[in-house]
């Protein structure tokens, strides 16, 4: 725990220094044909303000950033493969985790599970915030579904310590 302090001050002179690039990207420059790179930084600022939240243990401000990150991620035009490739709201269903708000953290994760049907790390954090609401039957098939869909991956998720 000793190192979180000067990796979120690292974090946070690196945020800087991105914030004043994105100060200089032109207002009109494109990233690819479907989305401007202002609209791609925002999603790319909030979810690094997420992480540095995350890093410190600051779950109100991480899922403030998460939601904005899933926001400005929405606002994104259609592409194929997605300009932004990591769905932002994994991250906002385990701030709310972490943050002991399970069943936010649930509405969460089956929204991205519409939106990115059997993602096995949003059926993770399912699993996770029913079990923390007690939904014994419906987490025990969230685990079951996340099971099958991890079963070939040679990577375990980090375990989340759900706050009792």
């Amino acid at each position: 725990q000793t190192c979180a302090l000067p990796i979120s001050m690292e974090a946070r002179g690196e945020r800087d220094a991105m914030s004043a690039a994105v100060g200089r990207v032109p207002k009109d420059a494109m990233l690819g044909p479907s989305n401007s790179a202002s609209a791609m930084l925002a999603v790319a600022s909030a979810d690094l303000d997420g992480r540095i939240a995350s890093g410190t243990g600051d779950w109100g401000a991480a899922v403030r950033s998460f939601q904005a990150a899933v926001s400005a991620e929405d606002r994104l035009f259609y592409n194929e493969p997605p300009d932004w490739l990591l769905p932002e709201r994994e991250r906002l269903g385990t701030a709310l985790l972490m943050a002991g708000k399970p069943a936010d953290a649930e509405r969460v994760f089956r929204e991205d599970l519409t939106r990115n049907p059997g993602n096995p790390r949003s059926l993770h954090g399912l699993w996770l915030s029913l079990d923390a609401q007690k939904k014994t039957a419906q987490a025990s098939q969230a685990k079951r579904d996340f099971d099958l869909a991890w079963k070939d991956a040679d990577v375990a998720i980090p375990d989340v310590r759900v706050p009792k």
